[in-house]
């Protein structure tokens, strides 16, 4: 086992990047041999007419001001207005503000309590490192504050101060903690996190009076709460507890997860905790926020959700279900300004139902519906999204036509499974495009996930993690074995993380599936975990484990997809694509990988294809641009079409 890689700070050589570029330009030229560029145009064509044109969020009162969202036909991004005694005011522009940019990701923005400023956070690569911005609402004056910093921002109660974080300069981890005093223009540092396993978030208090930083591994959160230049911590979690905290009319709320139960407390202390709701066998608390007299929290139950209302005043509950399928529920940060009445503005949406942006009054459970996606192109109507269990640890989203024949048809399968994320209901036109041809359309939910609870994440880490990949061939030979589709009409995909899933999958069961796309791949698991001055790398100790222990390396060893290639094997067609200036999975990983993989036997000779595409403009995400965006999916599923 060999000692811990120095540091190199691969993630920003620059110079490595332009002696890359040429390789990759000849790499990137063979593969855009086999995409079919009129199949792509019909795809962006096809995708364009399933996604909402413009759209208009209705006027919100904060304090003295209302406020709107705007999106025009032409926007890739909107444009947010304020009212003052009903003249209408543009505050910000996201489309100007992006310029030529192919790449513009808003992370976060946040207006002041006394309605004088806004603050937001840009990245402009992709690469996770924001430029924190300060706008005056009474001039054009934008101030940049800070550089390269993460996308969370909150301002104090009192409109004096902003909170970011900055990265740690040497594995880019969320460590530091600053004030920014909009009047004396003084940065402050008030907390630095020196274990390199913890990295820092924000959150804002339902009733905008308290500013709290969660601090926190991947399995365990303890908030701290900001005062002026201050913290102090409110809550210590012990080992596999999460923590959160919100604050409404003089009372704390405490929601504490500790494996697969939750439960929300009351307190004005910290040192007496009072229960007010915990959770069944069945469910669990995901989120909670605050508003008017209701306490309002997100159940996950039977894998479905549904929301909770606690009201603060009678002590009673009730809840609603939206629609009898799964679904994922968002809260509407610029909708829900208006604080004390009784009514919330929430998205949500399925695979197959676009995002719905509704409000409910609690009182009555009445929901108004505000905007919905309607076309005479697409009726969600026509597709079925079901969950099949095959297991005791395995479920299959399948998605299809309804009344079409599913019996050996042609399939994609697609796996994450790590760090205890669940994939959830989200509208994706791409995946109807495919569901129209013919395609069943399936989500692998895998241990690594939380899917069925926190235990199904513990079985699937650490030196648990082959259960991820055992779990998704499961999936592929369950689908296979009951007529779905068949080895050469299966496709498997995965990104990131999934990456790794596809990578080790096709090591372990190279003729599952005929057609396997990487996307970003984190692929060299083996040499970035030895190396800690990479980005996620000291704080993923508690997923993957530490290298320096022999029994977890040669574990690691094990599954690491580069390490196990076998030129020998029967490898199915290959398609791997990742983005150069990517700080979360490095490129060049992902260059050597194909170096290696391209010269097994199965495609030396012919027989199949391995492509490789790595993007010139981005980081970890694609284009944020509306049409180059979908033109870049489209490229992924032509080929998916097409072999």
């Amino acid at each position: 086992m060999p000692k811990t890689l120095k540091c190199r700070k691969r993630y920003n050589n620059v110079t490595r990047k332009n002696k890359d570029k040429s390789i990759i330009k000849k790499f990137n030229a063979q593969t855009q041999k086999y995409i079919d560029s009129n199949l792509v145009k019909t795809l962006v064509t096809e995708m364009k007419n399933k996604t909402r044109p413009h759209n208009e969020l209705p006027k919100t009162l904060f304090n003295k001001y209302s406020y709107s969202i705007e999106k025009r036909k032409s926007d890739n991004y909107g444009r947010i207005f304020y009212y003052n005694e009903n003249k209408k005011h543009l505050l910000i522009d996201w489309d100007k503000l992006s310029g030529k940019n192919d790449f513009f990701l808003v992370g976060d923005y946040e207006i002041s309590n006394n309605e004088k400023y806004i603050s937001y956070t840009i990245d402009t690569k992709g690469d996770r490192l924001f430029d924190l911005f300060i706008k005056h609402f009474d001039k054009d004056k934008v101030e940049r504050i800070a550089h390269k910093c993460a996308s969370n921002t909150v301002f104090s109660n009192d409109s004096q101060y902003i909170y970011y974080i900055k990265y740690d300069s040497i594995d880019l981890r969320p460590s530091k903690i600053y004030s920014y005093n909009i009047y004396t223009k003084k940065h402050t540092l008030i907390y630095h996190e020196k274990n390199r396993g913890k990295m820092i978030s924000f959150n804002l208090s339902s009733d905008r009076q308290f500013v709290s930083a969660d601090i926190r591994t991947y399995a365990s959160c303890s908030p701290y709460i900001i005062e002026g230049t201050n913290i102090k911590k409110a809550v210590t979690a012990k080992k596999h507890q999460r923590i959160f905290i919100d604050h409404w009319r003089g009372t704390w709320y405490v929601l504490k997860k500790y494996y697969n139960k939750t439960y929300i407390s009351i307190t004005n202390d910290f040192k007496k905790f009072e229960t007010i709701l915990s959770n069944n066998k069945k469910s669990t608390y995901e989120k909670m926020f605050l508003k008017g007299d209701y306490l309002i929290v997100v159940v996950r139950e039977n894998q479905k959700r549904k929301l909770l209302f606690y009201n603060l005043v009678t002590k009673k509950t009730k809840d609603l279900s939206l629609i009898n399928t799964k679904y994922s529920v968002y809260f509407q940060y610029l909708t829900n300004l208006d604080i004390n009445n009784n009514t919330i503005s929430l998205k949500y949406t399925t695979f197959t139902h676009p995002t719905k942006l509704i409000s409910i009054d609690i009182d009555t459970l009445n929901v108004k519906v505000v905007y919905d996606f309607k076309s005479k192109k697409y009726n969600p109507n026509k597709y079925v999204e079901k969950i099949h269990q095959i297991n005791k640890n395995v479920y299959v989203t399948m998605i299809h036509k309804k009344n079409a024949d599913i019996k050996n048809q042609k399939c994609l399968l697609y796996g994450y499974g790590s760090y205890g994320h669940t994939i959830d209901p989200s509208f994706d036109p791409a995946i109807i495009s495919l569901v129209d041809r013919g395609f069943i359309y399936c989500y692998a939910h895998i241990r690594g996930s939380s899917f069925n609870g926190y235990s199904t994440w513990l079985d699937g880490k650490l030196m648990n993690k082959k259960n991820t990949f055992h779990d998704f061939i499961a999936a592929g030979e369950w689908l296979i074995k009951n007529k779905y589709t068949t080895s050469d009409k299966l496709a498997i995909w995965g990104r990131s993380a999934g990456g790794l899933l596809i990578g080790s999958v096709i090591n372990m069961k190279p003729e599952m599936a005929n057609f396997a796309i990487l996307g970003v791949p984190f692929v060299e698991v083996v040499d970035t975990m030895t190396d800690s001055c990479q980005p996620l790398v000291t704080e993923e100790y508690e997923e993957w484990g530490n290298p320096k222990n022999k029994a977890v390396y040669d574990y690691m060893y094990s599954y690491d997809p580069s390490k196990n290639i076998n030129h020998s094997y029967n490898y199915p067609n290959l398609y791997i694509y990742s983005n150069i200036d990517d700080s979360l999975v490095i490129y060049d990983q992902v260059l050597r990988y194909y170096k290696k993989i391209k010269n097994s036997a199965v495609f030396l000779a012919g027989d199949k294809f391995a492509l490789l595409n790595i993007n010139l403009k981005y980081g970890h995400n694609q284009s944020t641009k509306k049409i180059e965006g979908l033109r870049e999916k489209a490229e992924i599923y032509s080929m998916i079409i097409k072999y």
